[in-house]
């Protein structure tokens, strides 16, 4: 992990402090300033060392297999291909939204985008592309991993989700797929949590997008 030590670093620089505020003489002597210029040094280093966890986390290789649901149909085939992030909500999601599909009678193949998710996927109907929201971006992976399809004729739907901007980053992920020559036929933004939508749910938002997409 490339950011232990500035994690170290920074814990190092944060525990030399404690002896500073708790010292009620130094805090006598200092000036006003100086606190505040010391003040501003620790929240700097708290928020590097949380990024330095934070980082490694949400760009987790997340490998998994490819679940095949709905065997037997024949009328269309759709792969759900998502970032887990975080949480497990990107998955819920992911999975309600193969509910629907399934329901509506497609052949559904789902796993996690990784470094072994498949990138040839012309034999698909539908690709759907689910991704997590960072910093109002998708997530750094599947736009990754958007850059090595060639979605030409394929029509895909964008997933994102997030507490504040999922919207943002849908639209972002639309124009990668859209650079990938995909054609978008949907794309549903949900935030994080069933309170943030107030008297709806997440799931029941995706599965009802799901069963509006017509077998090919």
């Amino acid at each position: 992990m490339p950011y232990i030590p500035i994690i170290a670093i920074a814990l190092v620089l944060i525990l030399d402090a404690v002896p500073w505020y708790t010292s009620k003489k130094r805090q006598r002597k200092e000036t006003s300033g100086r606190m505040w210029t010391r003040v501003i040094i620790a929240i700097a280093l708290i928020s590097l060392a949380w990024w330095g966890l934070f980082t490694p986390w949400v760009n987790k290789d997340w490998v998994s297999d490819v679940a095949i649901l709905n065997p037997e149909g024949d009328a269309g085939t759709a792969y759900i291909a998502y970032y887990p992030g975080r949480s497990s909500f990107q998955q819920d999601i992911a999975n309600a939204f193969a509910e629907g599909l399934v329901t509506n009678g497609w052949r559904v193949e789902i796993g996690t985008i990784s470094s072994q998710a498949p990138t040839d996927l012309s034999q698909y109907d539908l690709v759907v592309l689910g991704s997590p929201t960072y910093f109002v971006q998708p997530a750094q992976r599947v736009l990754k991993y958007v850059k090595t399809l060639d979605l030409s004729g394929i029509n895909v739907v964008v997933l994102a989700s997030g507490l504040v901007t999922p919207k943002q980053a849908a639209s972002e992920l639309e124009e990668a797929v859209s650079t990938a020559n995909g054609n978008i036929i949907k794309s549903v933004a949900v935030t994080t949590g069933s309170g943030m939508e107030g008297i709806t749910n997440p799931k029941e938002i995706v599965r009802e997008a799901a069963l509006a997409i017509p077998l090919p």
